[in-house]
């Protein structure tokens, strides 16, 4: 699990329906990549309209871009790219603590939805109470919903945590 060059930020990986109910998944890592298969354990395939909450915990994602963006951000694609089916709509919720909430350039927030690169605004970007909402239109497959969080320069560490010569480093690589 990484994020640019860090190990092991992406943890606590849960996914639901729109009940809260467990939904069956299998976890893998390729090339850098966490990728989920949301499916049954007897490799059955699921039919009709489907609704997954994907909930984890990330730690050290805000990086220094502040040679392009003039800040340091939270920049995250949703879902990624790597999905083979069309999606009506992905939504995401970032929470902030306090300290992040303060320092937050709400005016800068961004998002995008489409495949790599675009530009194309998203359908939504809202702060409320230290919450911030996205959500797309329609996805066809492949493409993204990518969100950029905007905070003032040196708020939050952006160097990463100190692991190289860690069992963390060695396994990472």
């Amino acid at each position: 699990l990484s994020y640019g060059k860090y190990p092991g930020l992406i943890s606590e990986i849960e996914v639901t329906d729109e009940n809260e109910q467990p939904r069956e998944f299998e976890k893998t890592i390729e090339n850098g990549f966490v990728n989920l298969a949301i499916k049954p354990s007897d490799d059955s395939y699921v039919h009709g309209k489907q609704v997954y909450f994907i909930k984890y915990h990330q730690s050290w994602v805000i990086n220094n871009y502040q040679k392009t963006s003039g800040f340091d951000e939270f920049y995250w694609d949703v879902n990624g790219t790597g999905w083979l089916q069309s999606f009506d709509k992905v939504t995401a919720t970032v929470t902030l603590d306090e300290t992040l909430t303060k320092n937050l350039f709400s005016e800068n927030i961004s998002c995008y939805q489409g495949v790599q690169g675009s530009k194309q605004t998203c359908a939504q970007a809202s702060v409320t109470d230290g919450q911030i909402l996205f959500s797309s239109g329609k996805l066809q497959a492949g493409e993204n919903l990518t969100i950029a969080v905007p905070f003032r320069s040196k708020i939050a560490n952006t160097t990463g945590p100190i692991v190289e010569g860690t069992l963390s480093w060695f396994g990472f690589w």
